[in-house]
């Protein structure tokens, strides 16, 4: 009983250690997400990922193509629908990148709420 009246015990530090470690990390990933999505709007140059897509990546007009009836066949993609491809497929990519983080955030505050003797309702 001396060992509860003296605060919290070791296996309560740990959790809210963990807990604390835990929303760092995702507050700093979230943080940086937010950066990185403003800076491929306004500032695109300065990306390194973007510099290396756009050096490495070869980009043609022709969006499927093959060989039918012994003739060559091809439909191209308009740049607006090829934009709109990228963009989709980025605010996918994004978008599981923040719920992951925003879970991994929870389980943080919910360490740190059992270390603190709270139930989450």
């Amino acid at each position: 009983m001396e060992e509860h009246n003296q605060g919290i015990s070791i296996g309560q530090r740990f959790l809210v250690l963990c807990g604390a470690l835990l929303v760092l990390v995702a507050v700093v990933v979230l943080l940086m997400t937010g950066v990185f999505v403003y800076q491929l709007f306004y500032e695109p140059e300065n990306i390194r990922l973007v510099q290396m897509l756009t050096e490495q990546v070869n980009i043609s007009d022709r969006a499927f193509f093959g060989h039918a009836g012994g003739s060559d066949f091809y439909i191209n993609m308009a740049d607006e629908v090829r934009y709109f491809l990228y963009l989709f497929i980025t605010v996918v990519v994004i978008s599981i990148l923040v719920r992951i983080f925003r879970g991994i955030l929870s389980a943080g505050i919910t360490l740190i709420k059992l270390a603190n003797g709270h139930r989450s309702k």
